[in-house]
């Protein structure tokens, strides 16, 4: 239908131009289809959708350019010449032909800074629109950091934002924040867009040129900032917008003009990743609603982009920051489920993948049938396809993988470490044993662990991992866990295993000591963990705890009331070299956890908010005892300003909106499900109680470590990282809530929808009136859009 209405419009184009003209009315604005006394887009827009049959009001006499009394596709071509200043409507000889009609793309009257550069200065203009794209994109992400900030310092009491738009000129505190943290040239004007808890998109200006992130403007295109801002407020942050299209007037009429650089395999890499992970999410959020929009999916095999049906192509362009017109990707499934994700750009000449990367030293040419390879970590791209290795010598001297800082090589240790132990457990639970030993990545039971291709060697003694060494491939840099390698220390993997103690029961080493030749005072030894770390290892450290605690009372022993720290005898098993913990105990129980070091802490059950800088103390303690603790409150000068925050996630924070909706929408099932075992759980421990004469009543929620029955139900629910309550009548469980680690919310009997993001706060009223009708909007709770 496209090729024919392109025909038509040439034809027209030709017939209408070689016909003789007839004269238009004096008083007739030609071109102005709206009436409002001005010719823009916005008069082409409303041009086409009447030639396209819908029922609009329209200005006829001024539709009608080549005054022939119709209004057809000619009117169009005029009307499109018009403002690319390429073709004009007949003229009344009568009338002057200096005053044109009223319009502010007049080539006569003065344009913006980049229509009156010199001919000589405009060859500059494309590369200058790829660095104010890039300058929104910087806007864009200083607006992430202030919304996590604000969510942060407000302890997550925000209201979700309607679609809302704020820009340089606006003074409140969201916009402040903004300025704190923006290093602008002066004249640099922008605006953002916000929805919900996302930061949807950023359009800016600066003498003249305009940038847009995530949907970048093309470098072909020079879109006035305030036409924009004026006719499509929003429309800046939609990634499917075709800039070219709406504004075919701005389009420079240099073919020679490139409107994007090829990416570079690590960006493509990374851009598989992303799609892997939005589409599998999309994928077991459509299984679980049973929508049919992701059946193309639900088969063995490889899809390509063009296969993949157009109501989800959409949704996954929605759910990421890509252009549709420069992304093309393929993904491999197996048995229904999405096991690998292959990607390029525009140019087809450069190709990521995930999860088996390609090395940066390539560059594949695209093709769909490596959707295969993506899947197979042990698929070898540079032995498969040695004649795609760079012919550029800075490239192909490059590691063939990004090399990682040691943190993450500590992390990927401790991945390792958590698989390979999962692995034996799996062994012993069918009565098989791992004998002791060394084993590494090319034993075929302990194959690609860690999740990423790399090289791993670790101890395994009485059915358990002692420690675990990990790097990257590339031998230069490399990790540890329990005890994790100083950020300062890059050491070879060789030398690491070749001088590693065999046998470390005690796995707390002075790497200094160990490996003197490569320390570095360049770096501190460890970076200081985000808050979130310790609030997470105050929980481990909690539940550890009460572990040993349960334990030490089966063998009739007790433990006096009081506080306890990483130096205690008793709990020096859970000592960690990367922070202190003090734990507070009463009556067997645990009440509180908290850890931490000289600059920071985190705690358990009242984590410290994300943005606080609370010394580590053990008499943290006694605040972390309450869920409800104001610790802004109590530590009003620990709270860090948004400079430090925003320096703290760094240059490289990567801000991507909308995926983590998705996630937190996908979560609500899985807190349904959370909610359906905490119900069946509670109800066999509440029977029990029944036979033993004991009466149950009221609402119990986990957080309460006193409570006999709640310890009851932890003992016997499956292993799980989520909140929950439930509420009994005379030994009846009548309901109970859960969460997620997302913070969201799901019940049973009557689970929350999955378009119903619930905050979890602990039981209250929630779900009160849920149990009694399915409708929950009536209940106030908030629905998607």
């Amino acid at each position: 239908m496209r090729k024919i209405v392109t025909g038509i419009l040439a034809l027209c184009m030709v017939s209408a131009i070689m016909a003789e003209p007839v004269l238009a009315l004096p008083d007739t604005v030609k071109g102005d289809v709206n009436g409002d006394g001005v010719i823009n887009t916005k008069d082409l827009t409303m041009m086409k959708k009447y030639l396209l049959g819908e029922e609009i009001e329209i200005d006829t006499d001024g539709a009608d350019l080549n005054g022939d009394q119709k209004i057809n596709v000619a009117d169009m071509i005029y009307l499109t010449g018009i403002l690319t200043e390429a073709v004009q409507p007949p003229q009344d000889p009568a009338e002057p032909k200096d005053p044109e009609p009223e319009n502010p793309k007049d080539p006569e009257e003065p344009k913006d800074s980049v229509e009156q550069k010199d001919p000589e200065e405009k060859n500059s203009d494309p590369a200058m629109i790829g660095e104010m794209n890039k300058t929104a994109k910087k806007i864009y992400n200083t607006a992430a950091k202030a919304e996590y900030y604000l969510e942060a310092l407000h302890s997550g009491n925000m209201m979700p934002r309607s679609l809302e738009v704020y820009s340089d000129e606006d003074d409140n505190e969201f916009t402040a924040l903004m300025k704190q943290n923006l290093e602008l040239p002066e004249g640099t004007h922008w605006r953002i867009v916000l929805h919900d808890y996302d930061v949807k998109g950023c359009i800016c200006t600066s003498d003249g040129i305009t940038g847009a992130y995530p949907n970048e403007i093309p470098m072909s295109l020079s879109a006035d900032y305030n036409t924009i801002v004026e006719e499509h407020t929003e429309f800046y942050s939609e990634v499917n917008l075709d800039w070219k299209r709406l504004y075919p007037e701005c389009v420079s009429a240099d073919e020679t003009i490139k409107d994007y650089v090829p990416k570079t395999t690590v960006q493509m890499n990374s851009a598989a990743e992303t799609l892997f992970g939005v589409i599998r999410t999309i994928q077991q959020e459509g299984e679980t609603a049973g929508k049919p929009e992701i059946a193309p999916l639900d088969y063995t095999g490889i899809v390509a982009d063009g296969n993949i049906e157009e109501q989800c192509r959409k949704k996954i362009f929605g759910f990421t920051n890509m252009i549709p017109q420069n992304t093309i990707f393929s993904v491999f499934v197996d048995k229904g489920e999405i096991v690998g994700c292959i990607c390029t750009d525009s140019y087809g000449k450069v190709t990521g993948a995930y999860p088996n990367i390609v090395p940066q030293t390539m560059n594949i040419p695209y093709t769909a049938d490596n959707a295969r390879a993506s899947w197979d970590i042990a698929f070898d791209w540079k032995q498969a396809f040695p004649q795609y290795i760079s012919d550029d010598p800075v490239q192909s001297a490059l590691p063939d993988y990004p090399e990682k800082p040691v943190d993450q090589y500590n992390d990927f240790a401790k991945k390792v470490f958590t698989d390979a132990q999962n692995i034996i457990q799996e062994k012993d639970t069918l009565g098989e044993s791992v004998p002791n030993g060394i084993y590494t990545e090319e034993n075929e039971l302990f194959a690609n662990l860690g999740g990423s291709k790399g090289t791993y060697s670790f101890f395994v003694k009485n059915g358990m991992v002692i420690y675990c060494l990990a790097s990257g491939g590339d031998l230069t840099r490399s990790g540890a866990y329990p005890s994790g390698i100083p950020q300062n220390m890059d050491i070879p993997f060789e030398e690491l295993t070749a001088k590693m103690p065999y046998d470390p029961d005690d796995f707390k080493l002075d790497w200094r000591v160990l490996f003197p030749d490569y320390a570095s005072s360049e770096t501190q030894d460890h970076k200081v963990h985000p808050v979130a770390f310790y609030n997470s290892a105050a929980k481990s450290v909690f539940a550890d705890v009460q572990t040993i605690l349960y334990e030490y009372e089966t063998a009739g022993n007790t433990v006096p009331n009081g506080i306890y720290t990483s130096d205690s005898e008793l709990f020096k098993e859970l000592a960690d070299n990367e922070y202190e913990f003090a734990v507070r105990i009463e009556n067997q129980n645990v009440l509180s956890a908290v850890v931490g070091c000289e600059e920071r802490s985190g705690a358990y059950p009242a984590s410290v908010p994300v943005i606080m800088n609370v010394p580590f103390d053990k008499m943290l303690s006694e605040i972390a005892m309450h869920p409800n603790t104001d610790w802004n409150k109590q530590y009003p000068e620990a709270v860090m300003d948004f400079k430090s925050f925003s320096a703290e996630l760094g240059d490289d924070f990567e801000y991507i909106p909308n995926i983590r909706y998705l996630l937190l929408k996908a979560s609500v099932n899985t807190a349904n499900v959370n909610a359906q075992s905490v119900f069946t759980t509670a109800q066999v421990v509440a029977q029990e109680c029944e036979t033993k004469g004991e009466v149950i009543d009221g609402i119990f929620n986990s957080s309460n470590e006193s409570s006999e029955f709640v310890q009851m139900i932890k003992r016997d629910l499956p292993p799980g990282d989520f909140e929950w309550s439930v509420k009994v009548r005379n030994n009846e469980v009548v309901g109970a809530c859960a969460s997620t680690p997302y913070g969201y919310t799901g019940a049973y009997p009557c689970n929350v929808p999955l378009e119903c993001l619930v905050v979890y706060n602990g039981y209250n009223d929630l779900c009160e009136g849920a149990f009694k009708s399915d409708d929950w909007k009536e209940v106030g709770y908030m629905f998607m859009p």
